[in-house]
Parts: C-alpha cells; structure tokens; sequence
C-alpha cells in the first residue's frame, strides 16, 4: 500500500512538473514575440528556472 501511494506520489509530482514547464515554454515563447528579449535575459530566466525546478525537487 505504501509503495503504491509513494509511486503516485512520484507521478504527481512528475505531472506537476511537466506541466509547469509547458507553461514556461508558453511564457516564453509569447516574451519572444512580444519583446523579442535579448539572449541575456534569457540566460538569466533559464539560470533561475533552474534554481526553482531544483528547489521544487528538494521541497516536495
């Protein structure tokens, strides 16, 4: 049973994900068109993306 519960844990958590990423591609890609930003910017939205799916990851 707890084996069960962990593995829909872990599933959720991967939707959660999936979809929070789809959502940031999305954002992204409407920012592109709309402000056509500049590689730097980018760079520094991905680096903090990345603090935060990292951080996602160790709270849940």
């Amino acid at each position: 049973m707890s084996m069960s519960s962990l593995t829909q844990m872990v599933v959720m958590k991967m939707a959660l994900v999936m979809v929070e990423v789809l959502l940031e591609i999305l954002r992204v890609f409407l920012l592109k068109l709309s402000l056509k930003s500049s590689n730097l910017v980018m760079l520094s939205w991905l680096k903090s993306k990345l603090a935060y799916m990292v951080s996602l990851f160790v709270l849940i």
